[in-house]
């Protein structure tokens, strides 16, 4: 019935958070641009994003810059080849059609940088886009993205695939050591082994990497999100060295949510949600992560609380109706249940005989109630 809604690697609403009022032409210009990739995108069409992100400006972030003629050949050829293929609209339009969101927040300047900030939402769980913009001609373009749930820039993780395709080169040895190169043609076998939920096999991997390479966050970012899946104490040894090595990576708050979910810390688990929200400079959407921990909690009253706040600000997002019924059927406060199934079906334009089967199946007392079974009569 319910969708459990934890957070890690939810690789976003349905209202938007207005840039605040400002005088910098600048930021009124992201403003429009932002707004014009969300209604864009929310129509299935990929091509405005796709024209705003300067594939130039990004592969500059990551290309290795060397006078050496067969290098400077490849990057003219990894260049061709990306920029055919990249195409960052169609990959969110891709996500979307699974049942996701994709919502512009806001736009905003920090430390002499402009940036605009995008939520994803959905069944791929929560994350959290922070495109990089630089003015070109006077034009704002996204040169990188900054991806929360990898807790590292687009081009630093494109990089990574890069670097393995030149690994075999004669250059790549001049300027790497034997080490890295070698480190590097691990990390298919990382993803593939995560991939396949071997995570002993991945802890075991990383930890015969170069101290080097140890310390690389796509490395860290394998290894943490394979140790979630062991003891607590392999996860909380992974997280410690995390933070230590990158202590005021936004990332961290996103990450630590679902491990301490998983550890039972909800308060821990709270007040990560409450950094991650500061972090990225608010967004009530997180009710919804907060009334799922408050759940798990059996704090039933926040629950409800933080529920019913969702439905009243996002009105669309279904799972906020299912996640309430839920906490009224577990808490046996079949009246209101049924008084929120009612809601259900106008809002969502549903059959009584949609709710029956699964209720029946999943909260049994809920489907032997007088309220349950008055209601079906109505």
């Amino acid at each position: 019935m319910r969708k459990l809604y934890i957070v890690l690697f939810f690789m976003l609403s349905f209202a938007t958070i207005k840039a605040q009022q400002t005088t910098d032409k600048k930021l009124l210009a992201l403003e429009q641009l932002g707004n014009a990739i969300d209604s864009t995108l929310f129509n299935n069409d990929a091509t405005y994003f796709d024209k705003a992100f300067h594939i130039k400006s990004f592969t500059d972030r990551f290309f290795i810059k060397s006078d050496d003629p067969e290098l400077v050949e490849f990057n003219q050829g990894f260049f061709n080849g990306f920029s055919e293929s990249f195409s960052f609209g169609n990959e969110i339009i891709r996500v979307s059609k699974s049942g996701s969101e994709y919502n512009f927040l806001k736009a905003y300047k920090a430390k002499g940088n402009y940036y605009l900030l995008f939520r994803l939402s959905g069944d791929v769980g929560i994350n959290y886009h922070q495109h990089l913009i630089k003015f070109i001609d006077n034009t704002p373009k996204i040169i990188d993205s900054y991806v929360y749930v990898t807790g590292e820039y687009l081009s630093q993780t494109i990089k990574t695939i890069y670097n393995v395709s030149v690994n075999n080169r004669s250059f790549l040895k001049k300027l790497l050591n034997v080490d890295e190169i070698n480190d590097l043609k691990k990390l298919a076998r990382l993803k593939k082994l995560r991939d396949e939920g071997k995570y002993n096999e991945v802890i075991e991997i990383y930890e015969s990497l170069s101290k080097t390479s140890k310390k690389k966050k796509i490395f860290k970012i394998y290894a943490l999100t394979s140790a979630q899946h062991l003891s607590n104490e392999v996860y909380n040894k992974h997280i410690d060295e995390y933070k230590a090595e990158f202590p005021d990576d936004p990332s961290l708050h996103l990450i630590s949510i679902d491990g301490f979910i998983l550890n039972k810390e909800f308060d821990k688990a709270l007040t990560s949600v409450d950094n991650l929200e500061k972090s990225i400079g608010g967004d009530d959407f997180l009710e919804f992560v907060r009334g799922n921990v408050y759940y798990l909690k059996k704090d039933y009253k926040k629950a409800v609380e933080k529920f019913s706040y969702v439905i009243d600000n996002y009105g669309n997002f279904y799972d906020a109706y299912d996640s309430l019924l839920t906490v009224y059927i577990e808490s046996s406060n079949f009246k209101e249940a049924t008084v929120l199934l009612d809601k259900v079906l106008e809002k969502f334009e549903m059959e009584k005989e949609d709710f029956k089967t699964v209720v029946e199946e999943t909260f049994e007392e809920f489907s032997k109630s007088n309220e349950f079974k008055n209601w079906l009569k109505k």
